[in-house]
């Protein structure tokens, strides 16, 4: 009897074995929260420069028509050369 709850204490579901397991994965966990936090807060930085308070609306605009090379049909075009 003394040897099934020696056997049970180190091996079973709440043993010794267990609890070396679920620190691993504490650890783990919480690695990935942290990971998670710094992208958040990344995020929230990028997220925070889109408020119209912070963001004159001119330069989003131009910035948008760059990056996704649109003209508004009211604009004048000029194509230069590359050397």
């Amino acid at each position: 009897m003394i040897g099934y709850f020696g056997i049970n204490a180190y091996t079973g579901s709440r043993g010794i074995n267990a609890r070396k397991d679920l620190d691993a994965q504490i650890a783990e966990l919480t690695a990935d929260l942290a990971v998670a936090k710094a992208e958040r807060e990344v995020w929230q930085r990028r997220v925070a420069l889109l408020k119209s308070e912070s963001l004159d609306p001119d330069l989003l605009d131009e910035r948008a028509r760059s990056l996704l090379n649109f003209v508004d049909r009211r604009d004048i075009v000029m194509i230069v050369k590359s050397r």
